[in-house]
Order: structure tokens, then sequence, then C-alpha cells
């Protein structure tokens, strides 16, 4: 059996069922570039292809991507391993031949223009979009995908599926309006089956106005630092890239990536924002400080 779903601008083809992406009917004129993926219900034989790049779980979970195909395969013993990770580090290793990469942060949107916050798990990138989305547009949870196309930088969200860590779980159902407030972003993000038009809000409804690097405060009270170094935003950038571990080193010096790069660092506004440890007695406070950033 097999699925057919709408990812960025691919035609997903799929061996099992994804239930939060939009389905469509193959072929899609609209979408000349297919994606395969087959998963197989059985332990990889650990054989080293060089056409292929493998990547293991450690977890009963390897996935093998081939270079020169458009095929993505996944070996596990539970399904649901596949659909909870295939759009990380997998989805960032196919993407990176298509001139885009994965930026690991959650965004909002403003008036088409996107701002994100990108940082490691746990550093507050979901809930701060949750706390955020009571006034913005939410756009995307986790990932952000920047792709370099005809000399411009082009915005995609992979899913409009939020996925929580434990402590963003607990942060967000200790809000007063938690249910009220829930529905409302769920609500934003939900993506129709019947919208299967690559005209939907899954490809390129905004440009990338802001990121903010989300760091650890020393005190009690957020700090806004804007950077100002091309060097220091490279780092940032390269350092939250999905999959960046597993990549090869020569992709960024290959001369799509560098354009891709030195378009985000020249265009891009980025801060170094830092959020104090006990967040829930802050974030009324922190509301008035970014509201005022963003709506400068």
């Amino acid at each position: 059996m097999k699925y057919f779903y709408i990812l960025l601008d691919y035609i997903l083809i799929s061996t099992i069922k994804i239930p939060f992406l939009s389905m469509c009917e193959f072929p899609n004129a609209n979408a000349p570039k297919r994606m395969k993926l087959c998963v197989y219900l059985q332990m990889y034989n650990g054989k080293i292809l060089n056409n292929a790049s493998v990547i293991d779980f450690k977890c009963n979970l390897t996935y093998v991507i081939y270079n020169n195909d458009n095929l993505i395969e996944a070996y596990t013993d539970n399904i649901e391993k596949v659909i909870s990770s295939f759009f990380n580090i997998p989805l960032a290793l196919f993407l990176e031949r298509d001139n885009a990469l994965i930026l690991h942060a959650s965004s909002i949107e403003i008036d088409g223009n996107v701002f994100a916050f990108s940082g490691n798990k746990g550093m507050g990138k979901s809930t701060l979009t949750f706390l955020l989305s009571q006034y913005y547009n939410f756009y995307a949870d986790d990932t952000l995908v920047i792709k370099y196309e005809q000399k411009q930088m082009k915005l995609m969200r992979v899913t409009s599926y939020i996925r929580l860590c434990n402590d963003t779980y607990k942060n967000i159902t200790q809000l007063d309006n938690f249910d009220d407030y829930l529905h409302n972003v769920m609500g934003k993000a939900y993506v129709s089956p019947a919208d299967t038009n690559f005209k939907n809000s899954s490809v390129d409804i905004g440009r990338l106005k802001s990121i903010f690097f989300l760091e650890r405060a020393s005190g009690p009270d957020f700090e806004l630092h804007l950077m100002e170094a091309p060097i220091i935003k490279y780092l940032n950038i390269v350092n939250n890239i999905v999959g960046i571990d597993q990549m090869k080193s020569e992709l960024l010096f290959e001369e799509h990536t560098k354009e891709l790069l030195e378009t985000i660092v020249g265009q891009v506004r980025m801060y170094k924002l830092a959020v104090p440890y006990n967040f829930d007695y802050v974030k009324e406070s922190f509301i008035k400080f970014i509201k005022n950033v963003l709506e400068r």
C-alpha cells in the first residue's frame, strides 16, 4: 500500500500512514519532485553502502538515505519511531541536496515577517512561541526550512505538527487560560487534509526577519543583545542546523550552501536572547519585553 502526501514542494510517497500531513492524489502536476519513504519492520543488516548515508539511532531504528535517488529507507521495530523522527535529521540530510537547510527553531509570523527562536532542546523555543501565538500568528514548531532558490531565500515549514518535550508541556499547562490557548494555537497550526494545493501555508508565506538564539541567563531577567559581527552570526546559524553533525563537512564549502548562509547573515537580524531558569516567574514581563522588540 502506498500513501501520497504533500511535504514542502515534494510529493511524499510513503508505505506508512502519516496522520498530520495533507494527503493528495498522485500524480500532481504542481509537484514535479518526489520523495519516497519505505519503512521495513525489521532490523538493518549493517551493510555499508557507497551510494547512501546510513543513520543508526541506536534504538532499533536505522535510516538509509540514497545519494543518487529520491529514496529513504527506514528499518525499525515500531512505526511510531519513524513518524516521530523522520522530520528531523533524516529529512535534513535528504534536503541538503536540494539547496535547503533545516534550522532548529520555532517561529511566529507578523504581517508576512517570520521571527524564529532557535536553541538547544529544552531552552524554551516552543514555550516562547506558544506564549507569543496568543498575539501573533503561529508559524512552525521546532523546525524551519530555509531554501536557496533563484538567488533568493525561501521559507517553508516542514509540518504543522506541534511537538512538545516534557519541560515545555509542563510550562504551557500552567498557563491560566491553557485550554482556550491550546485550542487557538492548534487551530492556527492545523492544515486541512483537503487543502492539497501547493499554494497552501506550508510553503513560502513570509520572509525571515529575525532569529533569536536562546541561551540561559545568569540572572532572573531576560537579556537581549544584537549580533553584528558576521562571523558570530554565521557560527550561530551553523551550530543550529538540524543534522549538521551527520552532514559531510564539505557541505558548508559548497557554493550553494555558502550563498545561502551569506544571504541569511546579510539579510536577517540576529539576537542573543538569554532566558532565566525560572521562566514561569517572568513570563508576563517576557511578553511585554519581546513584543516591544518584535513591533519595532
